[in-house]
């Protein structure tokens, strides 16, 4: 039988051997052992590309391997749950646009993006174009608006399914433009492409990127870039604002951690990667798969979060007709 006093002590050391190892642990630096981040998509998309970029200079960066794993599934849904139930440690760590917006295009889930993901880090993205087909016969904004004013209901516009381009383009139609567009949706953006250079899609909006060449080659028109200046890679496409509309739309990728990731850990693994993204030869890697640059910290990356969920719920509203 063990004696009390004994027993008190016992228990006593191995509370400051645990109290030891957990302090020993959060000393060490960051980070120690491979780091992973889960792509929610499969291989080939933006987000692995990012992915691999950030990875292959991080990885000089912190002196450990990080591992890029593919969990495809549900629109982005199934990899952000699995990173959701991972611990706060900075080890495993999720690259999407934006989570808040996953509730809008599916309800039901069973994933809480607020409360289960910590914002880390914007760090590309780009603006989306207004494009329309050659045999619309519209080459400026206000030619698509006489031509759907003039064919209610009867232009289209090719969207991609799992992704909120259709309630941008809702937004701008219904609520800036005044006119009737109906979204025919597809599940990747060459498909819409391919819709739009066959004349079946009357206008899209895309990256620059993916219609660069068609423009170049006059099988598609841009009309406008939803983009607070013009891209360079479109210098004479105006920017909408430019035109007197107020709209603006884009894409964004950028890293989250699970829920209870330690707020200096965040900042301290946004810092890293600004000095990854800022490297020129990330930059041109980044700009050759079509998007820019984008920076912004974890309380940045918040804000822009939030100013979009407020957005494409309204934009949701119209879809639904309330």
């Amino acid at each position: 039988m063990v004696h009390p006093r004994k027993s008190v002590a016992l228990a006593t050391l191995m509370a400051a051997l645990v109290s030891a190892a957990s302090v020993h642990a959060q000393s060490q630096p960051y980070p120690n052992h491979p780091v992973t981040i889960v792509v929610p998509f499969a291989p080939g998309g933006p987000n692995d590309v990012i992915a691999r970029v950030a990875g292959n200079d991080l990885s000089k960066t912190w002196k450990q391997p990080v591992v890029v794993e593919n969990r495809a599934g549900a629109g982005g849904v199934v990899g952000a749950t699995y990173v959701s139930q991972r611990e706060p440690d900075g080890y495993t760590l999720l690259i999407s646009t934006n989570v808040l917006t996953f509730p809008i295009l599916a309800k039901g889930l069973s994933i809480k993006p607020r409360e289960d993901l910590v914002p880390v880090t914007i760090v590309a993205g780009g603006p989306l174009v207004l494009a329309s087909s050659t045999k619309l016969g519209a080459k400026t904004i206000a030619d698509v608006v006489a031509k759907a004013k003039a064919n209610p209901g009867k232009l289209n516009a090719g969207v991609i399914a799992s992704t909120l381009s259709q309630l941008d383009a809702v937004y701008l139609f219904k609520k800036i433009l005044g006119i009737d567009v109906a979204a025919i949706p597809y599940n990747s953006t060459a498909q819409t492409l391919q819709a739009l250079l066959a004349g079946e899609n009357d206008m899209n909006f895309t990256i620059v990127q993916a219609i660069r060449g068609p423009v170049e080659a006059g099988k598609v028109i841009p009309i406008a870039v939803a983009g607070e200046k013009r891209d360079p890679r479109l210098p004479s496409v105006p920017t909408f604002r430019e035109l007197g509309i107020p709209y603006e739309t884009g894409f964004w990728l950028g890293f989250y951690g699970p829920k209870g990731l330690p707020q200096d850990l965040a900042n301290r693994i946004a810092a890293d990667f600004a000095k990854t993204f800022s490297a020129s030869e990330v930059k041109d890697a980044v700009e050759k798969a079509g998007m820019s640059v984008m920076l912004a910290g974890p309380a940045a990356m918040r804000r822009t979060m939030d100013e979009e969920e407020k957005r494409y719920l309204e934009a949701a509203q119209l879809v639904e007709g309330k």
